[in-house]
Parts: structure tokens; C-alpha cells; sequence
């Protein structure tokens, strides 16, 4: 199993643009899930070393790559995830990605 180098992570997601308000159309597919904010999660999480780990396997179930989540749910870390998995496939591989959050990531991310 690999993990992410931690810093690599942070600098992404803290250099990663936040959106600010609700700019997607709610769909009868989508939740209304709000991902916790950093603050939040800061405030919250402090104790803890790992507070969620997110990963990706491929077709055959078999773990590829993790990361943790230690500054909450954020869209930042799917995107950096898609980023690192389309930087290894390259072009003409089918992904699916599956995430609690993805009604917001693929709107985010059009």
C-alpha cells in the first residue's frame, strides 16, 4: 500500500482555490452534504493524528493509493487524487470514481 507524501498533500490542497457559496444546481441525485470547513475541522480534529483516509484500488479491488484526510472532507483531495491517478494512466483509460462528495466534485471540477 502507498500513501501520498503528506506534504505534497497539504501544499496542494492549501494552494487549491476555495470555492466560496453554493454555485451548483442541487439535483434530486445530490445531497445537500456540506464538506467541513478547515477551521471546523481544525478545531474539531486537533487530538487526532489521522482523521479519515481516502484511497483508490483498481478494477480488480486490489489498494493502490491512499491519503489522508486530516484537514476534513474537502474537494481538494478528490481532485488531487484524479490528478495523480490521470497523471499514472494517461489518456484512453476509463476511471470511475466513487466518492460521498462526487455530485459536487464533478460539478466543481466542469
Amino acid at each position: 500500500m502507498y500513501f501520498h507524501n503528506q506534504d505534497e498533500v497539504d501544499q496542494f490542497v492549501s494552494s487549491y482555490p476555495v470555492v466560496s457559496g453554493n454555485t451548483r444546481v442541487p439535483s434530486k441525485e445530490c445531497s445537500n452534504f456540506q464538506a467541513g470547513s478547515e477551521m471546523t475541522s481544525k478545531g474539531k480534529y486537533y487530538a487526532l493524528d489521522e482523521t479519515a483516509v481516502c484511497g483508490l484500488g483498481c478494477k480488480h479491488g486490489i489498494p493502490m493509493d491512499f491519503l489522508n484526510l486530516k484537514g476534513g472532507e474537502r474537494l481538494a483531495y478528490g481532485v488531487y487524487l484524479l490528478t495523480c491517478l490521470t497523471a499514472k494512466t494517461g489518456n484512453g483509460v476509463t476511471i470511475h470514481f466513487m466518492y460521498d462528495i462526487c455530485c459536487l466534485l464533478e460539478t466543481h471540477l466542469k
